[in-house]
């Protein structure tokens, strides 16, 4: 079977290589190991035909990256749906064993890849950008192909609005968020990246610890990081422990009146893209038409070829995840 050559797109280089004379590509799997010089135009002039890309994804900043595609491959539009990490995986598994095949592309956090390629729902492929990527950062595959690379960190610690909180009770460590001065002021994140923080604190200072955090009345915010972060800027949340590093500093750019600190830990939460195996058609069931993906979107990753620094984020991007 042949996912749709949506997937392949994102995964490709950038636009303009020339036709070559060697056999074109044929099959999915053909496609996702083919680094032909003409890949490129393949790819986008199979996309074309098809005419969209679905994208499930928990990044943050998913729409402005959507954007960003359409406007470098006019003709195919970008079909977004954005969740958790966790509750991405249980919606594609159910898909999946509901014969529903509808995403093309997924980014996210490696665990939950992990758990859709045990279940044989990633496409193996290759891309002439992860040359540039840590062997470390790929989840190798047979064939010397590839099931997902990590493409971004983002770092969890202390954000704080400069006007909510004075410097006198800025917290310079976990134990200091005890301050009496702190008590209801404290939000939190309750998607994963507050599960890692109050993980790491968990490992760091005990449960003992964690119970008389709780007692500073911590309110929690079903709001991924990016959100978190805007209550952090207009002040209705004072201080946060799970507050992303980039977030702040893009904030602090714009002239927000907002601050950073690491905790006694910095817990971190990465971003991963593979390809799904399978393509519906209009009628439910599994097609036979090239696909594949993550590579455009590994270029906009990179800085002059190079991977952006972990610390970095999306440093070419009009706003950080």
């Amino acid at each position: 079977m042949k996912t749709s050559l949506l997937a392949i797109l994102l995964m490709a280089s950038m636009l303009g290589s020339a036709w070559c004379q060697s056999a074109q590509p044929k099959t999915a799997a053909d496609l996702a190991k083919y680094l032909g010089a003409d890949r490129e135009r393949v790819l986008y002039e199979g996309a074309k035909k098809e005419g969209k890309l679905v994208w499930y994804t928990s990044l943050t900043v998913y729409k402005e990256m959507a954007k960003a595609f359409e406007t470098k491959y006019p003709g195919v539009t970008a079909e977004l749906y954005r969740a958790p990490a966790v509750n991405l995986a249980s919606r594609i598994l159910s898909e999946a064993q509901a014969k529903r095949y509808i995403v093309d592309t997924i980014e996210t956090t490696p665990g939950s890849l992990m758990l859709v390629r045990d279940n044989k729902l990633l496409l193996p492929y290759n891309s002439p950008h992860l040359g540039d990527y840590p062997e470390g950062s790929k989840d190798k595959a047979p064939a010397g192909l590839f099931y997902s690379t990590v493409d971004r960190e983002s770092y969890a610690g202390i954000g704080y609005n400069k006007n909510a909180v004075p410097n006198a009770d800025v917290p310079k460590s976990f134990d200091d968020l005890l301050k009496p001065a702190l008590k209801g002021k404290i939000g939190i994140s309750n998607e994963e990246m507050g599960s890692r923080v109050v993980g790491a604190m968990l490992k760091q200072k005990g449960d003992g610890f964690v119970k008389k955090l709780a007692a500073q009345d911590i309110k929690q915010y079903a709001l991924p990081a990016l959100g978190l972060n805007e209550l952090i800027v207009s002040g209705e949340v004072p201080l946060s422990f799970t507050a992303v590093d980039s977030n702040v500093r893009m904030a602090a750019g714009r002239g927000a009146p907002v601050a950073w600190l690491p905790g006694d830990l910095v817990p971190a939460n990465a971003g991963s893209l593979g390809a799904f195996f399978l393509r519906r058609n209009s009628d439910g069931g599994s097609r036979d038409g090239a696909s594949f993906s993550p590579s455009s979107a590994m270029a906009r990753f990179s800085q002059n070829g190079r991977p952006a620094p972990a610390c970095e984020g999306y440093a070419d991007l009009p706003m950080t995840p």
